[in-house]
């Protein structure tokens, strides 16, 4: 990322694409080059198996927030704390995750809901799919 990156935040928060609290941007312009292909492609996520493998973490959960953000979710999310956080969610490969804060918690806690393998699975071979037709 840009060192002054930071200093950004604010003005760049106008032009945020997600529901508040979170801030997130199809084109960052915070990121350089290599960062911001690395993002596009999902492979920025690799460090994260580090934190599976230490148990810090799962495949398929709610994705962990930078904690200036989770502070300022509502009371009524704190079912995200009740299991560990994932790589993959069905937020995350949903087309609308940048519509409404709404629509967040709805494809988090159907994930959440039914908790089942076949669902785990099918979530994480979507997100292969996806990481390679973005890569390519």
């Amino acid at each position: 990322m840009i060192t002054t990156a930071d200093r950004w935040k604010p003005v760049l928060r106008k032009a945020n694409e997600a529901p508040e609290p979170m801030f997130k941007m199809r084109s960052d312009p915070r990121f350089v080059g290599i960062g911001r292909w690395l993002s596009r492609t999902g492979l920025d996520e690799l460090p994260q198996l580090v934190n599976i493998w230490r148990g810090e973490m799962s495949f398929v959960g709610p994705r962990p927030l930078p904690v200036e953000e989770a502070k300022l979710l509502p009371p009524s999310w704190d079912f995200r704390y009740q299991v560990l956080p994932g790589l993959v969610s069905e937020w995350v490969l949903s087309e609308k995750k940048y519509r409404s804060l709404a629509q967040w918690k709805k494809a988090e806690t159907a994930s959440l809901a039914t908790g089942h393998i076949t669902q785990d699975t099918s979530l994480l071979v979507r997100a292969g799919v996806a990481v390679l037709r973005w890569s390519l």
